[in-house]
């Protein structure tokens, strides 16, 4: 047997390890709210556990999928809320469902509500209500017979109620930034920085939605939208948002605005398997951030580049 045959599995073994250590975000993508140098953080600074985690997911990728937008991957202050999901080509009819979650089982143990829908948007009224400390997810169906549950990330799209002392500490938060008397776009973009920061994704996003309805042309607005979809799964909602950033920051001249979304699009696409895309990115990226002397920089977006390149020359 060829040496390279047998190497072949070890290698990929190694890469796999350092994917890890490739998709953690860079000091530089992070500093400030959604990579800005502007805005607070909460005043409490707590993180929460159970099912919601913080961190980049991969999902909403196939546009043949009803797969949920919201509520997903995420904490909600209460059990009234809007479902919406991805519209399918050929659909007319949905069927939507709210299950409970086992923990001791890791599945769904019980379907609390069902109804039925031409749009993709439906409101949940609170009734049955939900409970703190249990974990829900939304399944969608379409009349054609293609469930939510089929999108890749639909493990991780269920949402939990916030404790109230949680909820009390949030509000805090929410008076203490309504005291600074900003105007309105700043006031939304500090609100969606302290939701992401609680992770409330959902939330954060409802709050930024009306700035990019309006039109903005702030890119930290839309680099904010595309960190809150990677963060609740939903990638391709997310490289939109990115790519927006990328063409507002490059019209106004801003290199480090470039350099920090650049990087986030290499992030998102190397999560999302899209290896060529994410070295591109990572090398415009690394290029702008040589012209700004930021050298440590450079030099991690090239380790990066380089363990993509041998997970390309793996397959």
């Amino acid at each position: 047997m060829p040496p390279t045959v047998w190497l072949r599995p070890i290698l990929r073994c190694a890469i796999a390890l350092l994917m890890v250590a490739l998709l953690t975000p860079m000091p530089e993508a992070e500093a400030g709210l959604f990579g800005s140098r502007r805005g607070p953080s909460s005043a409490s600074g707590r993180r929460r556990g159970g099912g919601v985690r913080s961190g980049r997911l991969v999902g909403g990728i196939d546009p043949t999928i009803p797969y949920v937008t919201a509520p997903r991957h995420t904490w909600l202050e209460d059990d009234q809320f809007d479902v919406t999901w991805n519209p399918v080509a050929g659909a007319s009819r949905y069927t939507v469902s709210l299950w409970r979650w086992s923990y001791a089982r890791d599945e769904r143990d019980a379907l609390l509500w069902q109804t039925t829908t031409a749009d993709n948007r439906i409101s949940y009224p609170g009734d049955p209500a939900l409970a703190l400390g249990r974990y829900y997810s939304i399944e969608v169906t379409t009349d054609t017979g293609v469930s939510s549950t089929a999108d890749i990330g639909d493990a991780r799209s269920g949402f939990q109620l916030l404790f109230e002392e949680d909820l009390d500490l949030l509000q805090r938060d929410r008076r203490r930034i309504a005291r600074q008397d900003l105007p309105e776009p700043e006031t939304a973009f500090y609100l969606a920085a302290l939701y992401a920061e609680e992770r409330l994704y959902t939330e954060a996003i409802a709050t930024l939605t009306p700035l990019v309805e309006a039109g903005s042309t702030d890119p930290w607005i839309y680099k904010a939208m595309g960190d809150l979809h990677s963060y609740s799964g939903l990638t391709e909602l997310a490289l939109d948002h990115y790519q927006m950033a990328h063409r507002l920051a490059a019209r106004a001249g801003d290199a480090e605005a470039e350099a920090i979304i650049l990087t986030s699009l290499g992030e998102v696409t190397a999560a999302a398997d899209r290896i060529d895309e994410a070295i591109a990115h990572f090398d415009s990226a690394q290029s702008l951030y040589q012209r700004q002397s930021a050298e440590a920089t450079a030099n991690q977006l090239q380790q990066r580049i380089e363990l993509l390149e041998a997970l390309r020359q793996s397959r």
